[in-house]
Formats: structure tokens, sequence, C-alpha cells
């Protein structure tokens, strides 16, 4: 009974640790991959696992594999970074160890996200969010198209002098409003309310905050 605490204890501590470090603990200690095994049975849990992580002297995880309790491979994942520490590139790979999925990511010179493309294993397209920054580093539109580059999600964004988001509008492929959030804040700042028209105009949804100072 003691050695089954002790191990579940060493597991615990296990997960805590590669949870708790950050890109600079791992790269200053000079980590070159954690591997956790746990052992969980609620919610209908598998039961035991395991997962190996394999970082670059930066600190990044550029491999991650995932094993269930017969020690077959249920994830499987590459990944690869810039100088600065974003992912440029990931890969999702099947247990024999072929490409399934890249996904290619895109920024601009300040360090936004500006293009997330995904691709199958011969490159046919699968999926592209393009996102748009103001000067001040907030999302002023996204746009999501599927493999054959239709427009599948669309929004676009405001915000008023202090960098609060003011509205948000989802728009269909043809770029007419589909519904429109409306948000109000308070001589401090603080969201005051919430408000969701649909394309007609109608107000479908609200929310009001109040403050004690």
């Amino acid at each position: 009974m003691m050695e089954k605490i002790l191990c579940l204890l060493i597991i615990g501590l296990s997960v805590h640790f590669a949870s708790a470090q950050t890109k600079r603990e791992i790269a200053d200690r000079k980590i070159k991959s954690v591997l956790i095994k746990w052992d969980d049975t609620r919610n209908d849990s598998t039961g035991k696992k395991s997962e190996l992580t394999k970082y670059d002297r930066r600190g990044n995880p550029i491999e991650v594999i995932e094993k269930d309790k017969t020690g077959k491979i249920v994830k499987w994942e590459k990944a690869s970074f810039d100088k600065h520490g974003n992912k440029t590139s990931s890969e999702q790979l099947n247990p024999s160890g072929k490409t399934i999925k890249i996904t290619i990511i895109k920024y601009d010179r300040k360090g936004n996200e500006i293009n997330n493309e995904r691709i199958d294993s011969v490159g046919r397209p699968i999926k592209k969010i393009e996102t748009t920054y103001d000067k001040w580093g907030n999302v002023i539109e996204k746009k999501e198209t599927n493999a054959s580059g239709e427009i599948t999600d669309w929004e676009k964004s405001a915000y008023n002098n202090v960098n609060d988001k003011v509205s948000e509008i989802s728009l269909d492929k043809n770029g007419k409003e589909l519904k429109k959030a409306v948000y109000e804040y308070d001589s401090k700042g603080m969201l005051k309310s919430k408000k969701i028209y649909d394309d007609k105009e109608a107000l479908i949804y609200s929310r009001e905050y109040t403050y004690e100072y």
C-alpha cells in the first residue's frame, strides 16, 4: 500500500514539474526530455498512460508522444520554432510515423500570428486562418477558409482609444453581417455591458455588470 502511494506521489510530482516549468527553466537546466507516466481511472479514463516531451536547447517542445496503457501511440506531434520562440510549424503523425497533417504558421515583425495554414501530407490545403492587426496589436479581422478557399468564419473587431474592444461583427462568406456584439465600459475601463444583435439589428442577447468601488 505504501509503495502504491509513493508511486502515485512521484507521478503527481512529475506532472506538476512538467506543467510548472517555463521555457527558460527547461533551457537553463538543459532538460532534453520529460517522460510522464500516470494512472487515472476517473470519468471512464482508460487508465495508465505515458507522455514523452522532447525539447530543443531553448526549451521549446519539439516533439510529443503519448501512449495508452497498451503502449500504443495515440498522439504524436513534432514542432519547429524560430529564434524568438514562436512556433512556425507543427506536424501530426500516425502511430507508424507517417505525416498526416502539417500546420505552417507565419508572423509579422512584431511577433503577431498572421497566417495559420493546415495542409495534408501531400501539401493539399485543409484550412487557413488569416489574422489582421491594428498598429497597437489588436486583432481587427480574422478570416478562416476551407480546402476550397471558401470563407467559413469571418470576424471584424473595433476598439476604443484605450484598446478596449467595443464591437465584434460576424460575417458570412459574402461579407454580409450575421450578428454584432457591442461592448460598453464604465469610467474605470471595466466592462459594463455586452449586447448581441442579429442581422436585422434585433437584440438577441444582453449581459450587464455592476461593480462596487
